[in-house]
């Protein structure tokens, strides 16, 4: 069995950026507020505020999880922490959704960078933070926050990525005052970024974001399908799962330490799943055929990343008729349908999504 991904498209980071500086703007005029966009936009938010509530909590555990392994420093607490960071990366992940349309989770203050960006120089970075004492004496999640990714962006310091280094490669066990400190100051800047980031989906709260978006339904609703279909198409299918096959690495996929790589897909594919039954209703009014397609094509990419095999590194090395690639395969394959599904939805909501502006339409 071949399967091709040669017509999945890939666009540079700049530009989604430029689509972003565009998005960002004012909406286009309409004649009309879509129908059922003021519907889709709350219940969007809602499945938001819900979500961030979980991740909430999930980071919150993760915290105190991390505390406890610094206190005790026993072997019993280790398997802990790790499965606490499992279950908040789970959590965060599923938030992905709400990335790619200047959302509170990156916009330009927005934490996203600070959240998940890949650790690449095997931790080179954290090891000459800890060791800058006369630069940095104090280690808390403001001096974290303000350097990283600076001077470059392969200044990585902080997220996820750091707390999975140190779970999995440093010996937790094992840590100086001083990198124990940097560790709980890794763990309050994710833990204040995620309900920061909860704060401006909450229901009823004058100004927040939550506010701002259900106001304005045809230009949230424009986000939406931004969001999704980027995330689907170029960021999941192209980004992470084309370029693993291309390049037969998994660097570009997140938690290669931890081992959660397929979990990670998991928690991509569900979250996006989950933001779907938002949008459903209107699209069933729309199109009854396109909305029952695309039932399927979220619940067929959920199901595939469920059955990916456990080893995602190993699995893009083998031969290309082998079946872990062509499991891989079929994924991004889903998961740009999925993304083509939705820019057709934009088309008829009168739209025009990233792929048309930067590629033209095929």
């Amino acid at each position: 069995m071949c399967l091709s991904h040669e017509k999945i498209p890939y666009l540079h980071p700049m530009h989604i950026f430029w689509f972003l500086i565009l998005l960002s703007g004012p909406a286009l005029p309409a004649a009309a507020e879509i129908d059922g966009a003021r519907a889709v936009v709350r219940a969007f938010a809602e499945i938001a505020a819900g979500r961030h509530e979980k991740a909430t909590q999930a980071v919150q555990h993760l915290h105190e999880a991390l505390a406890l392994l610094m206190q005790k420093r026993e072997p019993s607490q280790l398997p802990v922490a790790r499965q606490a960071w499992r279950q908040a990366r789970s959590a965060v992940l599923r938030l992905e959704s709400l990335r790619f349309f200047f959302g509170p989770i990156d916009d330009d203050d927005g934490p996203q960078a600070r959240l998940d960006t890949l650790l690449r120089n095997e931790g080179k970075s954290v090891e000459a933070m800890i060791a800058r004492e006369e630069t940095f004496p104090d280690l808390t999640a403001e001096t974290l926050q303000g350097a990283h990714l600076s001077p470059n962006s392969d200044n990585v310091l902080c997220g996820l990525p750091v707390l999975e280094y140190f779970l999995w490669h440093r010996e937790p066990l094992n840590l100086t005052p001083r990198r124990a400190s940097y560790l709980a100051a890794c763990a309050q800047l994710l833990n204040d970024d995620v309900e920061a980031m909860a704060r401006e989906w909450q229901a009823g709260k004058l100004g927040n974001y939550r506010a701002m978006f259900e106001e304005a339904p045809d230009q949230s609703l424009q986000r939406i399908l931004t969001g999704m279909s980027l995330l689907s198409g170029v960021e999941l299918a192209a980004s992470r799962l084309q370029m693993a096959l291309d390049t037969r690495a998994a660097s570009e996929i997140p938690a290669s330490r931890s081992g959660t790589t397929k979990e990670d897909l998991l928690a991509s594919t569900e979250g996006l799943k989950d933001f779907w039954q938002a949008l459903q209703p209107m699209v069933v009014a729309l199109d009854a055929a396109l909305a029952a397609k695309m039932e399927q094509q979220f619940q067929a990419s959920a199901r595939l990343a469920k059955a990916l095999p456990e080893v995602i590194a190993d699995a893009v090395q083998g031969a290309e008729e082998a079946p872990g690639r062509v499991q891989i395969t079929e994924l991004m394959l889903a998961l740009e349908a999925q993304a083509e599904s939705l820019r057709i939805v934009g088309r008829r909501c009168g739209f025009i999504l990233p792929v048309e502006i930067m590629l033209g339409d095929e």
